[in-house]
């Protein structure tokens, strides 16, 4: 069983503590400190031993980083990143208003209808979360991974901070096993009826950590308005505690994605910081999601 695929019911309960146990110790040797890129010749064309030592990097520690020259425009470089992904075993796509024709979505300062308003498309800071946590349908039905791609940084800021949601995972663990079981119940967390930078959609309820496919995904976001927590002192402790692992954490993983690079990850818990423009020239990063695990295909 690889260092990632582990259901949470060989976790919680503790009748599986040997091989929960195993899990444990492997995930944390592995866990990143900072990142390692892996350079790529063709962005759309990774060459086989370049996709191995991705998807292994995903596979032990749920990210990996690399760098890849732009195919040119923005344009082409979108399309690249489309084929890129795919290769990684990523083809069911999320339908999202501002994508293009190939799943990407353009990361941008905008005042362009359906994104004005909204932080990701402006110059703010974003707290912790995982994407599409307001779009959760079922655990079949969820943003499982993710590639973001620097096509131009910002005269300063905008460093981003990931976390694997493994490690939070142990991090809970660790401090109260209760912690898991609260943060996993169907009804943890509900964002109400609201519009979303990927449209608008209903209330949508779920757990924090979900199972599906033998492997551990998260919904999370740390904001404190749109949110309604379900009312149970055990899960607001569980959020206390994840808030600590947040802040602190020693396997929290720091870049400032230069020009050409980018990370590919099974959706990891990751921020923003604000940042500032260079005049004339702003900040752009391409983004697909999708609701597969990277190397699942």
């Amino acid at each position: 069983m690889t260092a990632q695929a582990l259901p949470v019911a060989a976790v919680w309960p503790p009748s599986g503590e040997a091989e929960y146990g195993a899990w444990r110790r492997r995930k944390l040797a592995q866990a990143a400190r900072r990142p390692e890129f892996i350079e790529i010749a063709d962005l759309a064309q990774p060459r086989p031993d370049e996709a191995a030592a991705l998807k292994a990097a995903c596979d032990s520690g749920n990210m990996a980083f690399f760098r890849a020259a732009p195919a040119g425009d923005d344009s082409r470089t979108a399309r690249a990143l489309s084929q890129f992904v795919r290769q990684m075993g990523l083809r069911q796509f999320e339908q999202h208003r501002s994508a293009t024709a190939e799943g990407v979505v353009p990361i941008e300062v905008s005042q362009q209808s359906g994104r004005a308003g909204f932080i990701p498309y402006s110059d703010k800071a974003l707290n912790w979360h995982t994407d599409g946590y307001y779009a959760y349908r079922s655990p079949q039905s969820m943003i499982r991974s993710m590639a973001l791609y620097c096509v131009r940084n910002a005269a300063e800021g905008g460093e981003n901070e990931f976390l694997d949601p493994d490690i939070a995972y142990i991090r809970l663990r660790d401090a109260d096993p209760r912690f898991v079981e609260a943060l996993s119940h169907p009804q943890a967390l509900t964002i109400p009826d609201f519009g979303e930078e990927g449209g608008g959609h209903g209330a949508v309820t779920g757990p924090v950590f979900v199972s599906a496919e033998g492997r551990l995904s998260m919904r999370y976001t740390i904001r404190k308005r749109h949110v309604v927590w379900r009312d149970d002192p055990l899960l607001d402790a569980a959020r206390d505690k994840l808030g600590d692992v947040l802040a602190s954490d020693p396997a929290i993983v720091r870049a400032r994605l230069s020009p050409g690079e980018g990370i590919l990850c099974n959706n990891v818990l990751h921020n923003r910081s604000a940042f500032h423009d260079r005049d004339g020239q702003g900040r752009l990063m391409l983004r697909v999601r999708s609701y597969q695990f990277v190397g699942a295909a």
